[in-house]
């Protein structure tokens, strides 16, 4: 294993573990990592550097991957090692709760709505989506996570929430950027499967709602929302209902109801493809939300596919990719045959 692992904690460096596993996602908005080592660094008992809570920076041959904090401390006796787990800054969104003290938030951005629950946790937000719509009301519940309210925020305006390598929180879509390398079945892929399934997907997706009241509208307008996307990749009927999780708009209501379609068209195709090492060709380590070209005759697939999620081991130096259709995570009125994932054929 060539490539280098070092953890930051109180300002101190530490290497020389005994495995690492790494864990990006673009449907986890947190980074994660497990690391293990022997017991050198408890400095005879006294109190380990690696405590919960504390901050730490994981870099793997000198680029920051992680900034965030250790969650858990794992001691073993018998086979005196540690484990160590922690995520980067956003894994407070995920677990701590909304401000008991509001439940409104009027004329808002999702751009400003994130900066208002993260800014109590000294997380930035970047927007690469630039989408200033506004929110007339929104409403979080009572006890709910700050990052399931920004996620039923961004699944109205079609966007992906993710995290960048300082922690901070990024607005995003889906990017047609290219990984540098390819995956080739007898070349660089070490294994692979792959599962097609239609049990999850519907031929008409109906989506229902209210609206927020006007002297323009009338109260059939406001109570009967309805709004449709189509899967014309499922040849039979059937039909799926889901309700608004907010009070909407048509155009609003529109934009959830396609975003429901695609994304259980895109998730209907589960591919796992590990490769040797941690990086491309160039050097760059391998990253999520881009485009790779995969051929495995084996597996069906001769297409460009998006990396959705990396899983980096190191004890065995592989790289664990999760692949969508390049299409995923992208609303669009209408899925058509030709954008499904079919075996034994290229569909671009």
């Amino acid at each position: 294993m060539d490539d280098k692992v070092e953890l930051y904690v109180l300002g101190k460096k530490y290497q020389g573990f005994t495995d690492l596993t790494l864990d990006i996602s673009m449907q986890a908005i947190s980074k994660k990592f497990e690391l293990t080592l022997t017991d050198n660094w408890t400095h005879n008992g006294k109190e380990w550097f690696f405590a919960p809570e504390r901050a730490c920076e994981l870099k793997i041959n000198d680029k920051t991957l992680i900034k965030g904090f250790i969650d858990d401390v794992v001691p073993s006796l018998k086979s005196n090692t540690i484990v160590i787990t922690g995520r980067d800054k956003t894994g407070d969104l995920v677990d701590c709760s909304v401000p008991s003290d509001k439940n409104e938030y009027r004329e808002v951005t999702l751009l400003k709505l994130c900066e208002i629950l993260c800014l109590p946790f000294s997380i930035m937000v970047t927007d690469n989506l630039n989408n200033n719509e506004i929110f007339k009301v929104f409403k979080t519940q009572p006890g709910e996570k700050i990052f399931k309210a920004l996620e039923r925020a961004a699944k109205v305006r079609g966007a992906l929430l993710v995290s960048d390598f300082d922690g901070n929180l990024v607005i995003e879509k889906k990017s047609v950027k290219k990984a540098h390398s390819f995956l080739k079945e007898g070349v660089n892929i070490y294994d692979g499967t792959a599962t097609y399934s239609a049990k999850e997907r519907f031929s008409i997706y109906t989506a229902l709602g209210q609206q927020a009241g006007n002297d323009d509208l009338s109260p059939d307008d406001i109570a009967n929302l309805k709004e449709t996307a189509t899967d014309e990749g499922i040849s039979r009927y059937r039909p799926l209902t889901i309700l608004a999780e907010k009070t909407t708009n048509k155009a609003e209501l529109k934009k959830r109801v396609e975003w429901e379609a695609i994304k259980r068209a895109a998730d209907s195709s589960k591919i796992s493809i590990q490769t040797q090492g941690w990086t491309q060709e160039n050097g760059d380590l391998w990253n999520i939300n881009e485009l790779i070209r995969v051929e495995s005759p084996f597996l069906g697939l001769d297409i460009d596919l998006l990396i959705t999620e990396i899983k980096f081991t190191y004890a065995d130096s592989l790289t664990t990719f999760t692949l969508k259709r390049k299409d995923a995570f992208e609303p669009k009125p209408t899925i058509t045959k030709e954008s499904k994932v079919e075996v034994w054929k290229e569909l671009e």
